[in-house]
């Protein structure tokens, strides 16, 4: 019986779940690393610099000697070189420190989970691979970098899914609904507007809290703010070790959970400091303005429906919430008192705004529903897509000194092709530029105003072209959201430009014997030396795994 995974992999928490043949998904217990349904995406680096995932890694966040060798919320630094905060990485009483690459992080993250899923339920059964769940906000360069983080963890990635449209999969939706799926999570805020004909599923609009924003926003900020509460109820408290501050990290989760059923609590301070009481209206004072750029997200997601809709206003039947910390109370109420009397047409009035009974794991579920799709419907892209997706950013690239040209808008699917006509701009030029500009503008030319591209390579003809030669680029994005252009002309060999996803060298080409096709691998997400450390932390988890096999083999 084929089996189909997805894993959600989260800011505060993962989860990995199966779907079967008939299409019921399931969440996988990974028992080895937590004793709930999701595990916590933390990671410890141990003195023989074997990595630690979940509970026993976040246990170590409160202890002196661990603290310091220990990350969490790895997932807010996707597309950076590094997390900012440096570790200890190395032997007993060792304090070497060193940057932890979030491509490292994950994808000891993802290892852990597939391969528990593996042994503990699968067995010797061959599982062909995993959808991953990304923000919908995520960048070109993120989603390269989390497909790179699970190939190095060892899974064949079928595919990669915005965590709400993979919620909205998850939920019965009936044909001819439209549901605005708000997902609020540990660190990151997505709200999607998706709408079911027959089997299909399509996104309107997409929005997040990195782009309306222009940061992340998610649970972790209101756990600060309890922290902040706290500290100064007790005098000003100032936590002066890592330990310490780990203590009040998870201090604050739990009593954020406690204040979404209680109107009170007592929060307990580190170091015998004592306990603060804390009440839902602290609570909710405190972080007023965090809920304000809620909302923010979500208006400005309604308005770009609202701009297609063929009457200029898109009706929503159902608010779906997800994400852990979409149970807080006063997300809710906010929801209800700014767009309750709106959708009040159209609506089943009882259960117009809900917070999901899966609100933690109906991510991963809708994952491994997209990749049993994937599996039995492996032409998807030819025959019509079962989840016609969007991005928020615009992609172009420079025309002359201070323009961009857009190649591919955020009104455009997901899956794009198009090619674009160019000429040169003089005699005897030698080449063009091929570079590409991450932008949020649907407009066809923008001025560049000082903004950098995300990568830029010369297209180098083999011989001079006069002025007006044309140049063709086609660009191609993929279902996943990664772009390829193919720069072609009469006057050189076609040229394929990309942010490499494979094990490619950095800057590395090949030119085959017909000397017509040149594959070039812009620029590696990450550099040999992380791809490195990655590498042998992965087999530092195996070599654990060989263990505990080799172990029970003995009772």
């Amino acid at each position: 019986m084929a089996t189909f995974i997805g894993i959600d992999l989260g800011t505060t928490y993962s989860c990995i779940a199966q779907c079967d043949e008939v299409g019921i998904p399931t969440v996988i217990p990974c028992q080895a690393y937590s004793v709930g349904m999701a595990t916590p995406s933390v990671i410890t680096f141990m003195e023989d610099g074997k990595p630690i995932i979940g509970d026993e890694a976040k246990s170590y966040m409160t202890t002196p000697e661990y603290a310091s060798r220990t990350l969490s919320f790895i997932k807010r630094y996707m597309g950076q070189d590094y997390c900012p905060e440096k570790i200890v990485i190395g032997g007993k009483g060792s304090t070497q420190k060193r940057k932890v690459s979030p491509v490292e992080g994950s994808a000891c993250i993802l290892h852990g989970l597939f391969n528990e899923a593996q042994k503990s339920v699968f067995g010797s059964q061959s599982l062909q691979g995993a959808v991953i769940t990304i923000p919908a906000g995520y960048t070109e360069k993120q989603r390269a970098c989390v497909k790179k983080a699970a190939q190095l963890a060892g899974i064949n990635v079928l595919g990669l899914i915005h965590e709400p449209t993979a919620a909205a999969i998850c939920h019965e939706i009936k044909s001819g609904e439209t549901i605005l799926v708000f997902d609020l999570g540990g660190g990151t805020l997505d709200v999607s507007i998706v709408t079911k004909k027959q089997d299909n599923y399509k996104v309107l609009a997409v929005s997040s809290d990195s782009e309306i924003l222009e940061h992340n926003l998610g649970g972790k900020d209101w756990d600060e703010a309890l922290m902040k509460i706290a500290c100064q109820k007790i005098g000003g408290y100032n936590p002066d070790t890592e330990y310490e501050k780990g203590e009040l990290k998870i201090e604050a989760e739990k009593c954020k959970k406690r204040l979404t059923r209680a109107n009170e609590t007592q929060f307990f301070l580190p170091k015998n400091k004592g306990n603060v009481l804390i009440t839902r209206s602290d609570f909710q004072k405190a972080t007023k303005e965090l809920v304000n750029q809620c909302l923010k997200v979500v208006d400005e997601c309604i308005a770009r429906a609202d701009r297609e809709a063929s009457n200029g206003q898109v009706i929503i039947n159902r608010f779906i919430m997800v994400g852990g910390s979409s149970n807080m109370p006063m997300i809710q109420k906010a929801l209800e008192r700014k767009y309750g009397e709106r959708f009040s047409n159209g609506r089943e009035t009882e259960r117009w705004l809900s917070v999901s009974n899966d609100a933690e794991t109906s991510i991963s579920k809708g994952a491994a529903l997209y990749a049993r799709h994937l599996i039995n419907n492996p032409d998807t892209e030819s025959e019509g897509v079962l989840i016609e997706e969007r991005s928020i950013h615009s992609y172009g690239t420079s025309v002359g000194v201070d323009r961009i040209c857009n190649l591919i808008k955020s009104t455009d699917s997901m899956v794009f092709e198009k090619t674009f006509s160019f000429k040169t701009m003089e005699d005897g030029q030698k080449g063009v530029l091929v570079d590409l500009f991450e932008n949020e503008s649907i407009e066809d030319e923008i001025n560049r105003d000082g903004k950098a591209p995300i990568y830029d390579e010369k297209y180098i003809f083999d011989w001079h072209a006069p002025k007006d030669a044309e140049v063709e680029f086609k660009v191609n994005r993929d279902r996943d959201g990664l772009i390829r252009i193919t720069v072609s002309s009469k006057y050189g060999h076609t040229q394929t430009f990309s942010h490499a996803t494979s094990v490619m060298s950095s800057s590395s080409s090949s030119v085959p014997s017909n000397g017509k096709q040149v594959s070039h691998a812009v620029k590696n997400v990450i550099s040999a030396e992380v791809e490195k450390q990655i590498r042998r932390s992965i087999e530092l988890m195996q070599e654990e795994d060989k263990t505990v096999d080799d172990d029970d083999e003995l009772f």
